[in-house]
């Protein structure tokens, strides 16, 4: 039993699901196609996911 599990990140990131997952496909396509390293898109989304969930999701 997972006590503190969601179904799907949308449960979690509510409307804002799709802004999230779009920030998230940009960090990983930038870093696939040599655009800056993963340890630095990582620190970006996590920056762009932190002012976006604000005071919650």
């Amino acid at each position: 039993i997972f006590l503190n599990s969601v179904p799907r990140p949308s449960a979690a990131t509510r409307i804002k699901y799709n802004e999230a997952s779009s920030q998230f496909w940009n960090a990983v396509h930038n870093t696939l196609s040599g655009d800056g390293t993963a340890a630095d898109n990582l620190a970006d989304l996590e920056a762009m996911l932190t002012k976006l969930k604000g005071r919650g999701w």
